[in-house]
This record gives structure tokens, sequence and C-alpha cells, in this order.
């Protein structure tokens, strides 16, 4: 999950983010940005902002079919006597 993450501290090595609640040490990434994006899976990771997006509308479609899902209208067969 990718997630946009507010700067704490950073210095020339390293740089501590706010990852919901946590703060967690990465490497420096470079940028003098206030926010980065942050991926976590077994590990944390700086992510760019192309990877951040896609994910959203990765969400986003999956929302969107969902909700056909349920608006889904019902037709109903004749019975043949």
């Amino acid at each position: 999950m990718i997630k946009e993450c507010k700067v704490l501290s950073r210095n020339s090595l390293v740089m501590v983010v706010d990852y919901d609640g946590k703060e967690v040490q990465l490497p420096t990434d470079g940028r003098r940005t206030p926010t980065v994006y942050v991926k976590h899976d077994a590990t944390f990771e700086v992510v760019s902002k192309e990877d951040f997006d896609k994910q959203e509308a990765e969400k986003q479609k999956v929302e969107k079919k969902e909700a056909k899902k349920k608006t889904r209208k019902r037709t109903y067969r004749r019975r043949v006597k």
C-alpha cells in the first residue's frame, strides 16, 4: 500500500516520516518536498507520485465495478404454461 506521508525531519543521510502515526526512518531521497510517498509491504520504501497515482486509479476502477454490480437490473423470465 502506498501512502502520502509528511516529512518530520531530514538531513543529508536520512529522513523521518510520519506513517500512520509511526515515525519511520528512511534514507533521504535528495528532494526538499514536505511530503513523500511511501510503499509498505514487508519493508518501507520511497516511491514516486506516479506510482501513487496508478494505485489510486486502480482503486477507483474497482470501486466503479463494485458499484455496477450492486445496481445491476434484474430480469425475469416469463413462465410458459
